[in-house]
């Protein structure tokens, strides 16, 4: 991920299936939402060149399916079902 988001152009918006046992979630700092990458052992890689977009934000039809399929994954917890991130690179 890190190689490959290195070398998008600014503004490009990339929407991943991420896995809940990646733990890719957003984090604040500075008031900015960049992603973070939580490791079972502890570790968190920080990706401060990529923006997570709220899930208000998508245009619709994309908006509705994304919280749809967030919804029943936070739902089913145990689950493997993906959670949709939005990503831009700044």
């Amino acid at each position: 991920m890190t190689q490959a988001s290195l070398h998008l152009a600014t503004d490009v918006e990339l929407l991943l299936d991420a896995t809940p046992s990646l733990h890719l979630r957003p984090a604040t700092a500075r008031g900015a939402r960049h992603v973070e990458l939580h490791r079972n052992g502890g570790g968190v890689e920080s990706f401060p060149w990529l923006r997570v977009l709220d899930e208000s934000d998508y245009p619709e039809p994309l908006g509705a399916r994304v919280q749809t399929t967030n919804g029943l994954a936070r739902l089913l917890r145990r689950s493997q079902l993906p959670i949709l991130r939005h990503l831009r690179r700044v």
